[in-house]
């Protein structure tokens, strides 16, 4: 089962509830909109000086004197016709002689004119010129949002992404998160600020122990691994921790889940009497190894391993192709697209009857929302491994995606068919119940999601992210965020180095308004995180919950540990 991002709350953003499920936001086209909104942005016209009704005496025979407040708005309106023309150095003298001559009590009219002026330096992509006059402007209107939108603009030209993301997330609060082109701004902000550290997070990370659950799961995706299949015979073996098998002793650590001690003892294969060697030990030793640092969140380590494997001459088939399957995934994981698909063609060439290839190429055709594609790699899957639940269960849910998108209510009834077809069949199986019940979720069918779930529970009473998963039920089915929390901070007590519970209790706090208790929860599942791709994704969240405390607290918006927004 995996931890990914099956929540079944497309619709809503990382500002609506923190957190990105499914494909993120396209960059491009909030740059688009983004850049749409900034060119929107031309100096105040003269309906922006309406907004500050000037009190006209009753005109007497003789013209009087012009106050500073209306001269001041007179070289405003001549500094918009200078603008029109492209004529930015005159557009930029009016402005500031405006300014100069504006009286300073005028504080709304000062704010119009130092925007006006901005407006000018935007056109000229002089950013640091920007800033300082929407900060000028927001000076004297903390919440102008034109301002707001402006000088966030300039912040990214000048890659100050987390200054951009608090005056972007200003206009979000402003706007009680209403307009869809800000919150895509919003959005490839925290992406891009988000990507920007995790490589750093990522190579400078120490090793950590994974949870039991996560290592139950990884193995669940494989239906044949030629080295930890051999789990069972290893631990027959009985072989003593001063034996002089180290490949069998490795084993029996890791059936044993002592983790920390796998490698050390599968290290031993390496030192045994050149007459004793066994080439084929060698590479199950390195492939266990390998895995090992998969586990431990030592990406390059892997890397490297999983790499001199594949390299290597006259290496078992079966182990290349393992290796090749989980060096994808690592390319994926770092977001290495093509060198990810090139392995999976690799691994077909070396032996196209092993079922794991199309299995888990399909699921990275998935998470690309390539649904045609992945359909074709299950069947595969399945037809060359007809007796796996797993492939079964998960060919059936991207059948059923697959019906969605093409709006085949038909299909989507077989497949609803067939999934009770595969619970019958399977009645152990706890991915059967839980695939149904998140698909039971996404039709908003809750009280019968809730009951396979449920289930999948007595099956596997210790799994603690399908108490995540009843905990993100009940939020959606009541849209109460407190009846979420006593499932996930159950599913902690189960695991408490689940990183899907901390990221959603930390979705669901940022529901709340507590968003200080959010950061915390963000921050532990950073400390879990496997992957780039995951670490991004924590990161955008941690960040978003950051950028809205920061300007809560600036607008006085958070009182008692909540945002209360009037």
């Amino acid at each position: 089962m995996s931890n990914s991002s099956s929540t079944g709350l497309p619709s809503l953003t990382k500002w609506q509830l923190a957190i990105i499920l499914g494909t993120p936001v396209a960059a491009g086209l909030g740059y688009l909109c983004y850049k749409n909104m900034c060119k929107e942005l031309s100096p105040d016209s003269a309906k922006d000086s309406d907004k500050k009704k000037i009190k006209e005496k009753t005109v007497d025979t003789i013209p009087r004197p012009k106050t500073p407040l209306e001269m001041a708005v007179d070289l405003k309106m001549r500094g918009n016709e200078f603008f029109k023309k492209n004529d930015f150095d005159s557009a930029l003298k009016s402005y500031t002689e405006a300014i100069e001559t504006c009286p300073p009590e005028e504080k709304e009219t000062l704010c119009l004119f130092y925007q006006n002026r901005a407006a000018v330096y935007d056109k000229l992509k002089q950013h640091e010129n920007v800033i300082k006059e929407c900060t000028a402007a927001l000076e004297l209107n903390p919440k102008y949002r034109k301002a707001l939108i402006r000088r966030a603009s300039s912040y990214e030209a000048v890659q100050d992404l987390k200054s951009a993301l608090e005056d972007i997330t200003a206009v979000c609060i402003l706007d009680n998160f209403s307009d869809q082109s800000i919150l895509r701004v919003a959005d490839k902000l925290l992406q891009e600020y988000g990507k920007r550290n995790a490589k750093n997070i990522v190579d400078n990370r120490k090793p950590t122990l994974p949870s039991k659950n996560y290592v139950k799961t990884y193995l669940s995706t494989f239906s044949y691994d030629p080295v930890l299949s051999n789990l069972d015979s290893s631990t027959n073996n009985h072989v003593s921790d001063s034996g002089d098998s180290g490949l069998d002793k490795a084993l029996r650590l890791f059936k044993e889940e002592k983790y920390d001690k796998v490698i050390e003892a599968a290290e031993e294969e390496f030192s045994r009497p050149e007459e004793d060697v066994d080439e084929n030990r060698k590479k199950q030793a390195e492939l266990l190894i390998a895995t090992m640092n998969i586990f431990c969140d030592q990406r390059n380590k892997a890397l490297d391993q999983l790499t001199a494997i594949i390299d290597a001459e006259n290496v078992d088939p079966k182990i290349a192709v393992n290796a090749l399957i989980k060096r994808a995934a690592l390319y994926f994981q770092s977001q290495e697209i093509e060198k990810c698909y090139e392995d999976f063609e690799k691994a077909v060439k070396i032996d196209e009857d092993i079922a794991d290839i199309y299995h888990h190429r399909g699921q990275i055709h998935i998470l690309m929302n390539q649904i045609k594609d992945a359909k074709i790699d299950f069947a595969v899957a399945l037809s060359k491994n007809p007796d796996s639940p797993i492939i079964a269960v998960q060919k059936c849910y991207i059948d059923f995606r697959y019906a969605q998108v093409n709006e085949s209510s038909a299909f989507a009834e077989e497949c609803l068919k067939n999934f009770k077809t595969l619970i019958d069949k399977y009645p152990k199986c706890v991915e059967c119940y839980f695939m149904y019940a998140q698909v039971l979720m996404a039709m908003q069918d809750y009280e019968n999601a809730e009951y396979y779930i449920k289930e999948a529970s007595k099956i596997d009473p210790t799994n603690a992210t399908l108490y995540v998963h009843r905990g993100l039920l009940k939020f959606q089915w009541t849209g109460r965020p407190e009846e979420g929390v006593e499932f996930i901070e159950k599913a902690i007590k189960l695991d408490d180095r689940c990183e899907l519970a901390y990221e959603t209790l930390g979705t669901l706090k940022v529901q709340n308004g507590n968003l200080e208790e959010a950061i915390s929860c963000f921050e532990k599942a950073l400390e879990i995180a496997k992957s780039e791709v995951e670490i991004t994704h924590i990161l955008s969240l941690k960040f978003a919950a950051e950028a809205q405390l920061n300007v809560a607290t600036r607008f006085n918006l958070y009182k008692n540990n909540r945002v209360v927004v009037s």
